[in-house]
């Protein structure tokens, strides 16, 4: 095997949902190390196509998800990357970064932390990986993300869908979080998740898109972060 195109259709987002959590936490934990070392290996890239069962979830027709992919995987790549080298230039004399979003009823942000990338540095990402892709990431400097991160729609979390997720950070990890649900199972596998391991509260990567064609939020992570 020379190269490795990946293609993956979810038609059952919660099937998952009937695994124990432990168990469910052990199959990622075996299956990530084997996934390392072949990503290293062998240029691969991982395609995710969208569902009618995901674009219900997302409120769209399949027609509109599909249509929105499609543009997404054929934008012109070189043009975006000299945005994106723009992009990581302006950032790369930069300490600190900001994020406000979803104005609330008081006039404020529902969304609103800060953290640290003084001495970090941005990578550009095309399509080397996923597809559609685009996006500059980096790793925050440890320990500094601070403050509120609202998500008002439903968010894939360790293959389970958790619906209107808020987590409060402090100090670089999530010392809180809310689940706008009545079925307190959503609340117990977030604190789950965030009890897996020392890690598992603290945010080990932070990027922006740059993919102009991604133009709502999907319950697929691989395509929002684009």
């Amino acid at each position: 095997i020379t190269h490795l195109i990946t293609l993956r259709c979810n038609s059952d987002n919660e099937f998952l949902e009937q695994v124990p959590p432990k168990l469910l936490s052990s199959f990622w934990a075996v299956r990530q190390p084997p996934i390392r070392v072949l990503m290293d290996k062998i240029p691969n890239v991982i395609v995710h196509v969208p569902s009618e069962v995901e674009a219900k979830i997302d409120g769209v027709s399949y027609k509109k998800s599909l249509d929105m992919f499609y543009r997404a995987c054929n934008i012109d790549t070189e043009l975006n990357l000299s945005a994106q080298k723009e992009l990581v230039a302006y950032l790369s004399d930069k300490n600190k970064i900001e994020i406000h979003a979803g104005k609330n009823s008081k006039g404020g942000w529902n969304t609103n932390f800060k953290f640290n990338i003084k001495g970090q540095y941005f990578l550009p990402s095309l399509i080397d990986r996923n597809l559609p892709g685009t996006e500059i990431f980096t790793s925050p400097e440890r320990g500094t993300i601070t403050g509120v991160l609202h998500l008002p729609y439903p968010t894939m979390l360790l293959s389970r869908r958790i619906p209107n997720l808020t987590l409060f950070f402090n100090k670089g990890r999530v010392t809180d979080f809310k689940v706008d649900h009545k079925n307190t199972k959503y609340s117990k596998w977030v604190e789950h998740v965030l009890n897996i391991d020392k890690g598992a509260c603290e945010v080990g990567e932070v990027a922006f898109g740059t993919n102009p064609e991604i133009d709502f939020y999907t319950v697929d992570k691989l395509i929002n972060e684009k």
